[in-house]
């Protein structure tokens, strides 16, 4: 579970790095809804954790070890 969870963390990293790279998209499109927006953010980084938590498991248990 332990390298399924560091796989997971690594392929959020390589998503966000590589489209929103400063953050600041993020923020710009949840500000317009004022502070409740802060629990929105929380909320989809922790569906985005969780969801390709998932995939990434799925493919480890499946043995699929190419993406291409």
């Amino acid at each position: 579970m332990k390298q399924s969870i560091l796989i997971s963390l690594a392929f959020i990293a390589t998503v966000i790095g590589a489209g929103f790279a400063s953050g600041a998209e993020i923020v710009s499109y949840f500000l317009v809804y004022g502070k409740v927006s802060f629990f929105g953010i929380i909320l989809a980084g922790v569906l985005f954790s969780f969801f390709s938590y998932l995939v990434m498991s799925g493919c480890f248990y499946n043995n699929t070890y190419e993406f291409s």
